[in-house]
C-alpha cells in the first residue's frame, strides 16, 4: 500500500515546516506551505499567495506521493522486505534529495545488504561540495528512523567539524533556495578574504620597497660625506685662494670678451 506512516510523516514535516504565506527564500524562490515550489508541480506559487493550514496538507501530500511510491518500489526489491519505518524513512531521503532512484540503495537493498544503506544515505550531506550541518543533520534524523523500532530518537549531537550553514528549511539538493545560494556567498567572501589579503601583501611589499631606497639613499649620503672629509685635508688656506683668484680671472675674461664682441672688436 503506497502511503506514508505518521513517523515519517512528523519526520519530513518537522524538518521543513509550514509556511502559510508564500515567501521569498532571498534567492527568488518562491515557496509556500511545507516546502513546496513550482518545481514541484501545481499550485504554482506567487507573491503574497495565502492558504489555510488544510490546503498546506493536501499540497504536501501531493508532493510527497511520488516520493512514497519509489519508497515502495525499493521495498519490493528486498529479499525479505522493509517494515514502515524504513519506507518513511526513505521517503524522507527521496523527498529532500530526490535521488533515492538513482543512488546505490535500491541495489544495496536487493541484494540484501539493507545494513549499509545509512552509509549511503550519508554520502548525501553536502551542496556544491560543502558539508552542510542541516543535510547532515536531516540524514540522522532519516537514518535513526530506518533503524528504530519504536520511534524516531530526536536528540542527535551535531558534528563539530560540520559546516553551520542555516538550513532550518533546507530544501531538496535538486531544488535547494539555501544551501546551493549558501555556499556560493560563503564561497564569495572567501574570495573576498583572499583579494583583501592579496592587497595588504602587496601594500606591505610596497612599504618595505620604500624603506629599502630610503636606506640606499641615506647610504649614498653617508658615502659623499666620508669621501669629502677624506679630500678635507687637500683645502688648505693658500689652495683655497689660489681656487678663488682662478674663478675671478676666469669671470673677468668672459665679462671683456662678451663686451668686444658686442663692441665689434
Amino acid at each position: 500500500m503506497n502511503r506514508l506512516g505518521p513517523d515519517g510523516e512528523r519526520l519530513i514535516k518537522g524538518d521543513e515546516r509550514c509556511e502559510l504565506r508564500a515567501y521569498d527564500d532571498g534567492f527568488g524562490n518562491w515557496t509556500i506551505g511545507y516546502g513546496h515550489t513550482d518545481r514541484a508541480g501545481a499550485p504554482q506559487v506567487y507573491p503574497g499567495m495565502e492558504i489555510t493550514q488544510a490546503q498546506a496538507d493536501a499540497i504536501f501530500q501531493n508532493d510527497v506521493a511520488p516520493c512514497v511510491r519509489n519508497a515502495e518500489k525499493v521495498a519490493e526489491m528486498a529479499p525479505d522486505g522493509l517494515t514502515q519505518k524504513q519506507k518513511d524513512a526513505l521517503s524522507s531521503f527521496d523527498f529532500n534529495t530526490g535521488h533515492l532512484m538513482r543512488s546505490r540503495i535500491p541495489a544495496l537493498v536487493r541484494a540484501g545488504r539493507s545494513a549499509e544503506v545509512p552509509a549511503e544515505m550519508m554520502k548525501y550531506v553536502h551542496s556544491n561540495g560543502r558539508r552542510v550541518l542541516g543535510l547532515v543533520n536531516r540524514r540522522k534524523h532519516e537514518i535513526a528512523l530506518w533503524c528504530s523500532v519504536d520511534g524516531v530518537a530526536t536528540d542527535h549531537a551535531d558534528d563539530p567539524a560540520d559546516v553551520d550553514v542555516d538550513f532550518a528549511r533546507a530544501k531538496g539538493m535538486h531544488k535547494s533556495k539555501i544551501g546551493n545560494s549558501a555556499v556560493f556567498l560563503g564561497a564569495g567572501g572567501a574570495a573576498a578574504t583572499v583579494t583583501q589579503a592579496g592587497n595588504a601583501l602587496q601594500q606591505a611589499q610596497d612599504t618595505m620597497e620604500q624603506a629599502q631606497n630610503m636606506v640606499q639613499q641615506t647610504q649614498d649620503i653617508a658615502g659623499s660625506v666620508v669621501t669629502l672629509g677624506s679630500l678635507a685635508h687637500l683645502f688648505t688656506p693658500g689652495v683655497m685662494l689660489g681656487v678663488v683668484a682662478t674663478a675671478v680671472c676666469v669671470a673677468v675674461w668672459f665679462w671683456r670678451h662678451d663686451h668686444m664682441v658686442k663692441d665689434g672688436i
